[in-house]
């Protein structure tokens, strides 16, 4: 299996930026890594979570626009590059895989963020990491497209 995953990225360079984004992301946001160590934190980690989507509970008011745009911009290229890493034959077939993924590496984002002082999960940014790359995988199968029609 390691073969095979290390000769994909060798014959598919989109995969390998993939890969790259894909630690990014994961380091970016969980930095500092600073972990809960007592049941007490991680219990009020989880009180102060927000899950009301786009809405700050803790100050009362909505969550800003620049923290919904950086989560959208940030999982566009997963979305994009991920879409570009899988077979460009089968132009919708993987619309599942590339926002489910995403959807799942940003809940375990956010549930990790229980365990870190410094963080705050939320569920506005799941929507807004899902809605990301599913934003960059539309935007994929037009450059595929495009690039059909050009040649």
């Amino acid at each position: 299996m390691i073969k095979t995953i290390i000769g994909s990225i060798k014959k598919n360079p989109y995969i390998w930026l993939w890969s790259i984004l894909f630690f990014y992301i994961i380091y970016g946001t969980l930095i500092p890594f600073v972990f809960c160590l007592s049941l007490e934190d991680v219990l009020e980690n989880i009180k102060n979570a927000n899950y009301i989507p786009f809405y700050y509970e803790a100050k009362g008011k909505h969550i800003s626009i620049s923290d919904i745009v950086s989560n959208i911009a940030l999982f566009m290229p997963y979305g994009f590059l991920l879409r570009l890493g899988l077979d460009p034959y089968y132009v919708t077939r993987y619309g599942l895989k590339c926002v489910g993924s995403a959807f799942l590496l940003s809940l375990f984002i956010e549930l990790y963020q229980l365990f870190v002082y410094s963080r705050v999960s939320s569920t506005t940014d799941i929507i807004n990491d899902t809605l990301g790359a599913w934003i960059g995988y539309i935007l994929a199968i037009n450059y595929i497209h495009f690039l059909r029609n050009k040649v």
